[in-house]
């Protein structure tokens, strides 16, 4: 944020019999732009504050004919597109381009092995704040369990 502030001046439009209108001067554009720009991130900030600590649970069979199972990369991918479309939902379908863009965190995996996996996966950002995924999948001969949680997280150095 650029630190641009405005005060609303008022100009005279006309001064007739007495009678002084006045009108508000425009804003600049620069402000104007400063004031989108400041308003476009504080919904952002609430939005994805309002869904820390959501969980969402994925439960997948194993059964039936093989082409149809799904990988645990594929479940994460899902719950990732579910958490991108409540997004979408909560900002009136506008996600902000910057949430889309390809230089997400990196997923961090913090325990894998053949039945279990432990991680965090970076489902986009903007204005500084990410939107995370801690999860947890659990495998076995019925299927594989999925359990997502919300976690915004602050980027480093980004102030408010």
């Amino acid at each position: 944020m650029s630190g641009v502030e405005w005060e609303p001046e008022r100009e005279v439009e006309e001064a007739r019999d007495g009678v002084v209108v006045h009108r508000l001067k425009p804003m600049p554009e620069e402000v104007r732009k400063a004031e989108i720009e400041k308003e476009r991130r504080a919904r952002w900030y609430a939005e994805v504050e309002s869904m820390k600590g959501m969980k969402i649970l994925m439960f997948f069979p194993k059964r039936g004919e093989r082409e149809f199972w799904i990988t645990r990369a594929e479940a994460l991918r899902a719950i990732e597109a579910s958490v991108i479309q409540i997004l979408k939902e909560k900002l009136d379908r506008r996600l902000e381009e910057e949430f889309l863009a390809p230089d997400k965190c990196d997923t961090d995996i913090q325990h894998s092995g053949d039945h279990m996996e432990i991680g965090t996966k970076c489902v986009g950002h903007a204005f500084g704040l990410h939107a995370h995924i801690e999860y947890t999948a659990v495998e076995n001969s019925e299927g594989c369990v999925v359990v997502a949680t919300v976690v915004p997280t602050k980027a480093e150095g980004v102030g408010e």
